[in-house]
């Protein structure tokens, strides 16, 4: 197959050694291959494997004895509250994740300021706000 080049057009300098510059150093192998690495065909590709290899948590079903244990525990708050005490508390709650189905269970542990009935949330003396239906599981510290 011809490309209109002539076999014979290079056959003057085809033996002859690769030129090497006394004015420029060559460049190192890793350097040349740097060149091409900023190249990426599918930009956001390494990201968006790195988001779906990212593990989540499932939100596990509430069941009717862990609703009448949490009940229970929410209403012996309440009468804590109301002698003007602020409970020790630990919590485990489930928050969702932004970006994919599913969360994480995190670990709350502090001394309880209110309970807001209206908004349905736990408010610890430190200020953290803690909605009601993310708590999986309800601590109250007796003694403390």
């Amino acid at each position: 197959m011809s490309l209109g080049i002539s076999e014979n057009m290079y056959s003057d300098i085809i033996d002859h050694p690769h030129h090497i510059s006394i004015n420029h150093p060559q460049m190192a192998p890793e350097k040349r291959a740097a060149q091409f690495s900023p190249f990426a065909a599918l930009t956001g590709y390494e990201d968006a494997v790195e988001e779906e290899a990212r593990f989540v948590d499932e939100d596990l079903i509430f069941t009717e004895d862990r609703f009448l244990e949490l009940d229970n525990t929410l209403s012996r708050i309440r009468e804590q509250l109301a002698k003007g005490e602020h409970p020790v508390v630990s919590i485990i709650c489930f928050r969702a994740d932004e970006k994919k189905e599913g969360g994480s269970y995190q670990s709350v542990r502090g001394s309880l300021k209110k309970l807001d009935e209206y908004e349905r949330k736990l408010i610890l003396e430190d200020g953290e706000s803690i909605a009601l239906e993310t708590v999986r599981q309800l601590y109250l510290s007796e003694g403390e």
